[in-house]
């Protein structure tokens, strides 16, 4: 789900980087893995103004953490995208809670969750409950649509359709402010 994404954000001409996590462990392990990475980015790009983390699914678990427990020095702009935020499967069944419900962002940090229509998502559909609903303060809630270029808005393909919007509103000029004219006396 990820190679459609990663080449929008290539052409982009972002600076990307990439981390594999082995998701049968609990979040904490990828957790410690993803702030060292940043650390050696910040000291590889000491000129680096901002940075934004994208995680899906689970890996979205782990980037809500981060940015609950971690303050850079810069902006930083987490996306967890169709993430089980409020636990299920593996992650209740073997790991400790992940006290994301409720948690509070670290300062200099913003956080927009995508979520998947519960029943749409394959990983989902079959949870009583949506696992994607917490209650993050300040963080933004993206509902997705049904569909994206004609398919269904699945957990996959909800990765896509995420950073295509994300990367469509980058490109977009920021809006033109009013300069106000002097007075004339």
């Amino acid at each position: 789900e990820w190679i459609t994404s990663l080449h929008q954000f290539a052409e982009s001409g972002a600076q990307v980087y990439w981390l594999r996590w082995d998701w049968n462990q609990c979040p904490d392990g990828g957790l410690e893995n993803l702030k060292e990475a940043l650390t050696q980015i910040q000291k590889q790009n000491p000129a680096l103004q901002e940075v934004h983390v994208f995680g899906h699914s689970y890996g979205g678990v782990i980037a809500t953490l981060l940015a609950q427990t971690v303050s850079l020095p810069i902006p930083m702009h987490v996306h967890a995208i169709a993430s089980p935020l409020a636990g299920m499967g593996k992650l209740s069944a073997l790991c400790p809670p992940t006290g994301i419900n409720g948690r509070a962002l670290q300062a200099n940090v913003s956080l927009t969750q995508w979520r998947t229509q519960h029943k749409l998502d394959g990983a989902f559909k079959d949870e009583a409950v949506d696992p994607q609903v917490v209650t993050i303060p300040k963080a933004q809630i993206i509902k997705l649509p049904e569909t994206f270029n004609g398919r269904r808005l699945g957990h996959n393909w909800s990765l896509s359709y995420a950073t295509t919007q994300w990367l469509e509103a980058q490109s977009k000029p920021a809006p033109v402010q009013p300069v106000e004219k002097p007075q004339q006396e």
